[in-house]
């Protein structure tokens, strides 16, 4: 570390300031955060289809519902399963393997694997929900080809 020239010691000092200033700007909040905006993302499809199956209750066709559902979850790579659940934890439709995949306990928050939103029918306003299940962070993230 004696023998250092002044050309290194410059270079690890600018490198050093960069670092410095890009880990001030990431903890104030100047840094986008990628996982943040992918729950924003997933909390956006899950709400778009929530307020597509709320229309769609009233007039019980539970079919259309149905193929709606299979084609978002074969569309979104990071969905893996849909159900639709009642309030009382029968579940009324789902893709296949929902009920294994889905391990989120009745009452709890939503998070990042497992969302759910409510659903209203005309005469129940805490009708049902909507489980979603996603894939982990740690598997979504790829590097772009």
């Amino acid at each position: 570390m004696k023998n250092m020239t002044a050309l290194t010691r410059i270079t690890l000092g600018l490198v050093s300031s960069m670092l410095g200033i890009l880990m001030a700007a990431k903890f104030c909040g100047f840094l986008p955060d990628e996982e943040r905006s992918i729950i924003d993302g997933r909390a956006r499809v899950a709400e778009s289809l929530a307020f597509t199956a709320t229309a769609m209750i009233p007039s019980e066709n539970h079919a259309e519902l149905s193929v709606v559902i299979d084609g978002i979850t074969s569309r979104q790579p990071d969905l893996i399963s849909i159900g639709i659940r009642r309030t009382d934890s029968d579940l009324l439709m789902a893709t296949s393997g929902h009920d294994e995949a889905w391990q989120l306990l009745p009452g709890k928050s939503s998070t990042s694997q497992y969302m759910w939103v409510p659903l209203a029918h005309p005469d129940d306003a805490d009708w049902a929900a909507l489980n979603y299940v996603l894939r982990r962070f740690a598997e979504t993230a790829s590097w772009p080809s």
